[in-house]
């Protein structure tokens, strides 16, 4: 931006996070997974923010190839593991309740689940990306109306008109295909079809049984995630027709 005072006009440059961490993971190159300017950006604004960046990053139109493959490594390494913990406070026994209730009594009484960074930071990438039409009208549409012509009666007909041109829905829904290419071939296993809880049903777990159930857990919240995000982007194209 431009500033003018006394001394003339001065120009400002402001970068974002999002082209810090575009910056910083250049820089780090196939050395991405280790580099410590890139983990301590992740400890300065979160790990959830850290990863929902890195999908950003992944789906911006015009970024190099190296550049979106780097930034999903990133992600991938500090995302760390989804976990079921055993709670020991009321507080946490009414975050379980509230848990079981969602998750259709997957999660086991007396834990409570929590997401890993990489999970959550694919929730906010995608709130974001569905943001500019998710309480936006796409279509009005009006009834037609009863117009008496004599001793008759007729029906005009029923109008629909969009609200959203073109070029605003291509550029809603291309980096959403963009991001459900990187779920496909990032969470393979999630999105080939629907996760099954399985596993044991003893009330009290042992550790690689609740490993197993919270890795299952998120492979069927993933899996939503994709559905919505193709059916969203399936109904936007829709709209272009």
């Amino acid at each position: 931006f431009l500033a003018l005072n006394s001394g003339g006009i001065h120009s400002y440059q402001s970068i974002s996070l999002l082209g810090k961490l575009s910056e910083a993971i250049l820089a780090s190159g196939m050395n991405v997974r280790t580099d410590s300017k890139v983990t301590r950006f992740f400890e300065n604004y979160g790990y959830d923010e850290g990863c929902a960046m890195c999908f950003m990053l992944a789906t911006q139109p015009g970024a190099s190839q190296d550049l979106k493959e780097w930034a999903i490594r990133a992600a991938m390494q500090r995302a760390y593991r989804p976990k079921l913990v055993p709670y020991v406070t009321n507080s946490q026994m009414n975050i379980q309740q509230s848990q079981s209730s969602r998750q259709h009594s997957w999660i086991p009484n007396g834990y409570s689940f929590e997401m890993s960074a990489l999970c959550k930071g694919l929730y906010l990438s995608v709130a974001r990306l569905l943001r500019p039409i998710w309480y936006k009208p796409a279509v009005v549409v009006t009834e037609g109306k009863i117009v008496k012509r004599g001793l008759t009666s007729v029906t005009t007909p029923t109008k629909v008109e969009l609200l959203l041109d073109d070029d605003i829905i291509q550029e809603i829904n291309q980096p959403l295909k963009e991001l459900e290419q990187v779920i496909t071939s990032v969470f393979k296993k999630a999105t080939e079809s629907v996760p099954v809880k399985g596993g044991s049903s003893s009330p009290v777990l042992t550790t690689a049984e609740a490993e197993e159930l919270a890795i299952r857990i998120e492979e069927r919240n993933i899996h939503s995630i994709y559905r919505l995000i193709s059916r969203t982007s399936h109904l936007l194209s829709l709209l272009s027709c």
